[in-house]
């Protein structure tokens, strides 16, 4: 994609998204300026992107929020012409009806307005930011109907976004996908392991496996290994090894073994003396630790949603040697992955990564067992 933001732009547009831009409503104000704010976007929409332009957005932005709930009806009617609108001109809409109402017919309004969006529009790649952030948005409150938009949009992209109040800047495209698939949980996981089977034109197999790697489970390991078993791409193959073990519990084990051994000489011997070591630590006894009863674990499990952050538990060791089933406790792991991905910030990433950790073991706890 062709590169000719200024400075301004990146930060203004591509960086910092809209300054007026916040979540939830303000008491109305006349919406009669309305269709002029709109035209002001519309106009950045059909024009060569320029130093000007995210300062007219930024005004647009804050005269739109200035009317609160007034500008409700005007946007809904903006977006039922959508399909003769400029493409950015959609998404800017969309996102602001987003912030100030999220009923079932907004919501519809949104998507059929969003699927007549093209997503290579250079405005729109110039407003990448703002489109994550409203995806995410959308993503962290479960509607599912965001998942094919997220496929079109994102899967064969390569923008980067920021935080800034992070200090986040050029976050790659993989981990735009970690937040968007993420935040869905279970949900998140098959639709990616159903991308497998079926990969949208452009995809990239071993970026999907290794998304995989960040929000999946062993259930996904039989889509892995098939699409692995069948390729002549190196990168998808050890791709998948690392998947299966790093995030495959004893499915993967062996279904790294088996792809390890589909591999040419030292690098397939290399894989499999990772799978080797994978398998002694599981061996390994657990930390001797006092049990938590099921109710406990639950309770502890929820606290991590409602935190989105695990921050609170120093030890996770009597949670998984508690009386919680298996099923229960990675279930309610994945659904406290999928919280904290509803946070923006490198901590976050930094939680992902011990929560992963805590699921592999959690999923590997009766191996040594089994295996006795």
């Amino acid at each position: 994609m062709a590169r000719f933001l200024s400075s301004i732009i990146v930060l203004s547009l591509a960086c910092g998204g809209h300054s007026g831009a916040t979540a939830g409503t303000t008491p109305s104000t006349s919406a009669e300026g309305l269709p002029a704010e709109l035209d002001r976007i519309r106009a950045v929409a059909t024009s060569p992107v320029s130093e000007s332009s995210g300062a007219e957005l930024d005004e647009a932005w804050r005269a739109i929020e200035a009317m609160g709930d007034g500008a409700i009806p005007g946007l809904r009617e903006a977006l039922a012409g959508a399909a003769d609108e400029p493409d950015f001109f959609v998404v800017d809409v969309a996102h602001l009806l987003l912030l100030r109402s999220q009923t079932e017919a907004d919501m519809d309004a949104i998507f059929a307005a969003l699927a007549t969006v093209d997503y290579d529009d250079p405005v729109v790649h110039a407003g990448w930011n703002d489109l994550f952030r409203m995806f995410h948005t959308i993503a962290v409150g479960g509607d599912e109907r965001i998942l094919a938009e997220i496929d079109r949009g994102f899967l064969t992209a390569n923008e980067t976004v920021a935080f800034p109040v992070h200090a986040m800047f050029d976050v790659s495209i993989e981990f735009q996908l970690m937040w968007l698939y993420g935040a869905f949980g279970t949900v998140g996981e098959t639709h990616v392991a159903s991308l497998l089977r079926s990969p949208p034109e452009g995809a990239d197999l071993a970026t999907l496996i290794g998304l995989l790697a960040w929000i999946g489970t062993e259930r996904s390991v039989p889509a892995v290994e098939r699409v692995a078993a069948s390729s002549r791409d190196g990168e998808v193959v050890t791709t998948a090894v690392g998947f299966c073990l790093t995030m495959g519990g004893p499915p993967g084990l062996a279904a790294a073994r088996r792809l390890a051994g589909n591999l040419p000489g030292g690098e397939g011997e290399e894989l499999a003396g990772f799978a080797d070591r994978v398998e002694t630590v599981a061996r390994r006894p657990a930390e001797p630790a006092t049990p938590l009863s099921a109710d406990e674990a639950r309770a502890q499990l929820e606290q991590i949603v409602a935190n989105r952050s695990h921050a609170d538990i120093e030890d996770p060791g009597p949670l998984l040697a508690s009386e919680l089933d298996d099923d229960a406790l990675i279930e309610g792991l994945v659904r406290g992955r999928a919280a904290i991905l509803g946070r923006l910030s490198d901590e976050a990433i930094e939680e992902v990564e011990v929560m992963n950790i805590v699921l592999q073991r959690a999923q590997f706890r009766h191996f040594a067992d089994a295996a006795g």
